[in-house]
């Protein structure tokens, strides 16, 4: 039995360092990631498990300085310094504690007492030049890298150093070259690819800055800092669809960020993105809710989602503290407008012709809106402003032409509608208000003239145009009738009938033309049908008297 407890004993010590190691890799790994966080408790279990690993105490001060705590730092570099004499990464990470702690002679006596002890370390040549640097000491800090590359020449953070004196020298192209061939040693440097990046942002090479923190979020899928410059980059280039998803990123884990959340909503608004903006405005009006940005966007968002009247209680909100744009206020009048409220809506509209009146867009559908009010005249001046923006536009041109027919304008309307028909001759709406127009101004051969253009170029779509063929058949049949034109009368009013063949006064009509050219069967089957149809028709029974008496 004891001789199972002194075996369990040995297993048990010998599987501590194992233990160790494994924290020491997921800590590594976490670091790299940027979880600086869960990596500081892994090294402090290994650190308590084993006091005398140095590793580990290199790692854990190594994320002590990342944290941001130097003083802690440069305590856990002195347990190393103490533990190995011989070891470089105590006087490493001591000299980085005492420079961030602004106490760079410090730093400079522990380095030389390093590079004496290790005789002339590179790593501690590279923070030597580091110290340099901080201190303003530029020649002396490359003398110090140079005695580094002498050593090692494939040492990246000596190459860093190199690239940090060109840059403060003024001459950033070559500090570059240094960047990048450190990068080409050691790929998993994220410190450094911010340095360049900032580079580039500086000289206003926008695209290489953005590529450098793509960089960083391919190594660290969840570096929000990285998210949120790449995202404040995208948003500056106006490329709202990836500004949004790069900010997303970062919001997910500040969300009281209410400055960022405003550029979200804005890059998912631009991008369309109507629903996530919405909900992004609202979470910002829940933090505060006066704000005019978020209650803007809501605004938008809701009119790009139709939803019409929640949209208007927004943009009223956002009134009361600042001025509306063109464009919100044509949205606004869309938003009446589909809420059936064409008051409102040319309220809203003129305001924004007052800002300013080159707004083509909204002339017709205005016009629209005055028309359903029955203001003709409005209605009129508007199409006349939609066809001096736009002389092709034949639409306008009809429209205008029945405002005046409403006003009795008649030789205005006839003017308009003539235009619209050299450029369509064969609209046959276009005809048929001519043929009413003309009908208006008593030219009755010449509105017959155009009800037969009517019907020429409608009946091959009988189904679409039955009305306007019934009325041009009905004026075309009369008026042959008032000419006593029988012969010319009996085609419009059987093409009537085919059309209507329940109006029984077209159906007397047609049997007493019939009777007119002598063709009394037909008249006789006409009478019938007008009898029909009602049943008590005295002109019909006096039709079929006549007839029989004739035979």
């Amino acid at each position: 039995m004891k001789r199972m407890i002194a075996i369990l004993l040995i297993l048990a010590v010998g599987c501590l360092p194992l233990f160790a190691q494994d924290r020491i890799t997921k800590g590594k790994d976490l670091l790299l990631k940027g979880h600086s966080k869960e990596a500081l408790a892994l090294f402090r279990k290994a650190v308590e498990a084993n006091a005398k690993d140095d590793v580990a105490l290199s790692w854990l001060g190594k994320t002590l300085l990342a944290l941001d705590n130097p003083d802690s730092a440069y305590t856990v570099a002195k347990d190393l310094m103490t533990l190995n004499s011989k070891n470089p990464d105590g006087y490493m990470l001591a000299a980085q504690a005492l420079c961030k702690l602004k106490r760079p002679q410090e730093a400079y006596s522990v380095l030389s007492k390093g590079l004496k002890d290790t005789k002339n370390n590179v790593s501690l040549l590279v923070q030597l030049g580091l110290v340099h640097l901080a201190n303003d000491s530029t020649n002396q800090a490359v003398v110090a890298f140079s005695q580094a590359k002498e050593q090692d020449a494939n040492n990246p953070k000596l190459y860093e150093g190199l690239g940090d004196a060109y840059v403060k020298m003024g001459t950033q192209a070559m500090g570059m070259m240094q960047y990048q061939k450190s990068l080409e040693l050691d790929s998993t440097q994220v410190d450094l690819r911010y340095k360049m990046a900032n580079i580039y942002l500086q000289d206003r090479q926008y695209s290489d800055a953005g590529r450098m923190y793509q960089s960083i979020l391919r190594m660290q899928p969840d570096n929000e800092n990285a998210a949120l410059e790449l995202g404040r980059l995208y948003f500056l280039a106006k490329q709202w669809a990836p500004s949004a998803k790069a900010l997303e990123m970062y919001l997910k884990n500040h969300p009281e960020d209410k400055d960022v959340y405003l550029m979200e909503v804005e890059a998912l608004s631009n991008s369309r993105q109507h629903e996530s903006a919405l909900a992004a405005a609202r979470h910002v009006l829940e933090m505060e809710p006066k704000a005019p940005k978020a209650l803007l966007a809501a605004a938008r968002s809701l009119y790009f989602l139709r939803k019409h009247e929640e949209s208007n209680s927004f943009y009223d909100q956002y009134a009361r503290m600042d001025t509306l744009g063109v464009e919100d206020l044509k949205r606004i009048g869309h938003n009446y407008r589909h809420l059936k409220n064409d008051s409102m809506t040319t309220v809203y509209w003129q305001r924004a012709l007052a800002l300013d009146p080159n707004q083509s867009d909204i002339y017709s559908e205005m016009a629209n809106s005055y028309m359903r009010m029955k203001n003709w005249e409005k209605a009129a001046e508007m199409f006349e402003k939609k066809i001096a923006s736009d002389s092709s536009y034949v639409t306008a041109y009809i429209n205008y032409a029945l405002c005046k027919q409403q006003l009795k304008e008649f030789p205005q309307a006839h003017a308009a509608l003539s235009k619209a028909l050299q450029m369509r001759p064969n609209y046959v709406q276009g005809h048929y208000y001519m043929a009413v127009v003309l009908t208006q101004m008593d030219s009755v051969k010449a509105a017959r003239t155009e009800f037969e253009t009517v019907a020429r170029i409608a009946e091959p779509e009988k189904d679409k145009y039955n009305n306007e063929l019934k009325r041009a058949f009905r004026y075309i049949a009369i008026s042959y009738l008032q000419d006593k034109n029988y012969p010319k009368a009996i085609t419009p009013l059987e093409k009537y009938t085919e059309l209507d063949p329940n109006d029984a006064e077209m159906w007397l009509f047609l049997a007493q033309t019939y009777y007119a050219v002598n063709r009394k069967e037909d008249a006789k089957r006409a009478f019938l049908r007008v009898q029909k149809l009602e049943p008590n028709n005295k002109d019909a029974q006096k039709g079929l008297d006549i007839i029989e008496m004739s035979n």
